[in-house]
């Protein structure tokens, strides 16, 4: 499956071990500041549990299915 990954890291602001885990994933491709998009055989909320550890109880993330998407100024 293909997901978009978009998350608020709110007051501690550690990117790099969360950036680490997102990279992990097959495909993984880093598109605005706080968007990934990834490929996993896991499911939505698989995805989202395995990134829990890199979040504090303040943060916020959201995984979602995608099929493809329209974009301008990409960071890649």
């Amino acid at each position: 499956m293909k997901y978009i990954i978009s998350y608020d890291l709110r007051n501690q602001r550690d990117y790099e071990d969360l950036y680490d885990a997102l990279k992990a994933f097959s495909g993984s491709r880093k598109v605005l500041e706080s968007v990934w998009l990834v490929e996993s055989s896991k499911t939505r909320k698989e995805v989202a549990d395995s990134l829990l550890d890199y979040l504090d109880s303040d943060d916020g993330i959201i995984v979602a299915d995608y099929n493809g998407y329209a974009y301008k100024n990409l960071l890649e």
